[in-house]
């Protein structure tokens, strides 16, 4: 028997994997918007439905406790956006960009909003360099 968290996940006696476990009301749970309820042991709510497939028998494994695991990372990809054009992926902490205007020509003027746009891009390329 499991004694039932909100917001963790768990596995079903077949196998299935329910949750993240949410309050129903005062005395149920659910996993699933609703459609199934649980009691806080983790049996089904209601006592025709209980000691079948979908009683909840344990919680759901941490899946990063394997040898594979997601991981996330940013990455800069060459292109142009805005005024700023990417040339090239990062090199040794270094990174080829220029200002260019729409017709791709160097442009040595240029408004309050776009250097702003400018700017802002390239607080963003200088923070994933520093990843």
């Amino acid at each position: 028997m499991v004694k039932i968290e909100e917001g963790k996940f768990y596995k079903t006696r077949d196998g299935r994997k329910v949750g993240p476990i949410r309050r129903y009301d005062h005395d149920s749970w659910t996993g699933d918007a609703g459609n199934t309820l649980y009691t806080v042991d983790g049996l089904r709510y209601f006592e025709r439905d209980r000691g079948g497939s979908s009683d909840l028998i344990s919680e759901w494994p941490n899946e990063e406790t394997g040898p594979i695991r997601t991981i996330t990372r940013r990455e800069i990809v060459p292109g142009q956006y805005g005024c700023i054009k990417v040339e090239s992926k990062p090199d040794g902490g270094y990174l080829h960009v220029r200002l260019v205007a729409e017709d791709c020509d160097l442009k040595t003027w240029y408004n309050a909003e776009q250097l702003r746009e400018a700017a802002h891009i390239l607080n963003q390329l200088a923070e994933a360099l520093d990843q």
